[in-house]
């Protein structure tokens, strides 16, 4: 019997429906929002979500492709270019407005914005160079670096590396200091004068100057090589050097400090009070600088004349119980690095000592600061951390543990984009997240790595990162490595595939190595001609918050 009254029931309950819409239909508009105000002070809270999300679609407007053209332009010229690529991908009236050339215009157009984001894919997502790699010339979305191996210096440490413009300075204990083209790899020319070891090098402008064991200090014109100066008056090795403005100051194993106007050579200020070496130096503005010394202290120097003279010590900070080896500074802040194992941070208004960092476990060996104020310190206790200045937390430690920690003390450090690049006594040079702190490849790893091979110093662009490297033991030549992140310059440089029998750029022996014996790599699996630009940047989009995601 239930079951002959079911289909009768459904057949009243159409009515009744068909009955109370045609009721709703006849209402007059006043009556129709008090009915259905009723009806919504009765529904339970289930019910009004219920509501809620079938009228929220249905009060979306498409306001930007009912405004006229100009006005849409107008306000999709406030996002950033990622955000385009976004919109791109709302609807076909969407996609014609964010390809509209002068909207690129202002972001500086589609092909710089494809360059970087490609330059950005290939640091975070590119082979690492290491070894000859067999199987797949690249991962999705990222092409090679391109890699030049420059023979330097005839196997002696390479002390200093510097860049500018298409520049690369590397100095050595050998007393020279060589200028190579960056992406050529061509050596332009050796600049002798030196009798000693060169510890210490700045470029100011065009003009490069070098510190020596020799005691002098010498400037350079990068563009002609023409020694210009040769400033005397240290007693001992020249071991740092910051410049300024028109001015350099050399700091000196004879406890000293000097300051030479760059123009004239003129020796304008000496400063005494340190009780031994003095490892750093860096200016804090036009009047001000900082030193680090070997007797323990921080110096914070006024060079501009007042009552009390035309130069003198503003603050001692003596708070380190050991030799002071790395500085850094901020508008607010001098960080200093001792191997006491501990980083201070002090007020540069008043050199009042206001955080000390603990953590490390031997000598910080370098200090840099991000872009957002954070600190980040490379220690020869094999790891990096990333400290918040504000609270002196230490937000990550890196490479605390696990396979892809380094094996050995922390030689160099760099930050590139939002990534931090380290190098390390064990043959490796590492890259990091800054924002997450995790590990997110090996960007480079000598043969000899592990067994001797060093890296000593790197120097990092956008674009570039160039690695000197070598070995205590022999079983590595000194030499510079440049890898080029460019892909305009990987597409140009010759290659030699890896794959065995590669049909596209016609390599067919694999063997992965170049006329000079350097390994090189294909880059012959880039995209097809025939994929838009707009279509490669949403793809490049797409990778990125893939990786921000992973990282």
């Amino acid at each position: 019997m239930a079951d002959e009254d079911e289909p009768e029931k459904k057949r009243l309950k159409i009515e009744t429906e068909s009955d109370w819409e045609h009721t709703f239909d006849s209402l007059t508009p006043q009556d129709r929002l008090c009915v259905l105000s009723n009806l919504i002070a009765k529904c339970s809270h289930p019910e009004l979500i219920h509501l809620h999300c079938s009228l929220m679609p249905r009060l979306k407007r498409d306001f930007v492709s009912h405004l006229p053209t100009e006005l849409s332009l107008r306000i999709l010229g406030e996002l950033s270019p990622r955000d385009l690529l976004v919109c791109a991908q709302v609807s076909r009236r969407w996609r014609l407005l964010a390809e509209d050339p002068h909207l690129w215009r202002r972001q500086g157009g589609k092909r710089a914005y494809q360059r970087a984001r490609q330059v950005r894919c290939n640091w975070l997502r590119g082979v690492s160079i290491a070894r000859p790699v067999n199987g797949p010339c690249r991962l999705p979305g990222a092409t090679l670096p391109s890699m030049l191996t420059l023979p330097a210096h005839d196997n002696h440490v390479i002390t200093c590396l510097e860049m500018w413009r298409n520049l690369i300075v590397s100095a050595s204990d050998d007393s020279t200091i060589r200028l190579w083209r960056a992406d050529t790899g061509q050596l332009v020319r050796t600049l002798t004068g030196h009798i000693g070891g060169v510890w210490s090098t700045a470029i100011v402008d065009d003009l490069l100057v070098s510190g020596s064991t020799d005691r002098t200090v010498r400037v350079w014109c990068m563009k002609t090589g023409i020694c210009r100066h040769t400033l005397a008056g240290h007693v001992s090795t020249v071991r740092c050097l910051a410049g300024r403005g028109s001015h350099v100051t050399s700091g000196s194993r004879d406890t000293s400090l000097r300051v030479w106007d760059l123009h004239t050579g003129a020796c304008q200020v000496v400063l005494h009070g340190h009780r031994a070496a003095v490892r750093a130096v860096q200016w804090l503005s036009d009047s001000e600088l900082v030193s680090a010394s070997y007797d323990s202290t921080v110096r914070v120097w006024c060079i501009e004349p007042s009552s009390r003279g035309p130069y003198y010590c503003k603050y001692v900070l003596d708070q380190h119980i050991n030799r002071v080896y790395t500085l850094a500074a901020t508008p607010q802040y001098i960080m200093s690095g001792s191997l006491d194992t501990t980083i201070r941070v002090w007020r540069s208004s008043d050199g009042q000592l206001i955080r000390t960092l603990l953590g490390h476990q031997s000598l910080t060996a370098g200090m840099l600061v991000l872009p957002d104020g954070r600190l980040v310190s490379g220690n020869a206790d094999t790891t990096l951390r990333v400290w918040d200045l504000s609270t002196g937390q230490c937000q990550h430690v890196l490479g605390l543990g696990g396979q892809d920690k380094h094996q050995s003390a922390i030689t160099s450090v760099q930050i590139v984009q939002d990534f931090i690049v380290s190098a390390s006594d064990d043959g490796t040079v590492k890259m990091w997240s800054a924002t997450t702190g995790q590990f997110v490849r090996d960007l480079l790893r000598l043969e000899s790595a592990g067994h001797g091979g060093v890296v000593w110093r790197i120097c990092a662009s956008d674009t570039r990162l160039v690695c000197a490297a070598g070995s205590r033991n022999g079983s590595e030549d000194a030499k510079l490595i440049v890898l080029n992140f460019d892909p305009e310059a990987v597409s140009q440089a010759p290659h030699a595939c890896n794959r065995v029998g590669c049909g596209v750029c016609g390599a067919g022996g694999g063997s992965g190595a170049s006329s000079s014996g350097a390994p090189s790599y294909c880059c012959c699996s880039s995209q097809s001609p025939g994929v838009g630009i707009l279509q490669d940047l949403i793809g490049y989009a797409e990778d990125e918050a893939a990786d921000e995601q992973r990282l």
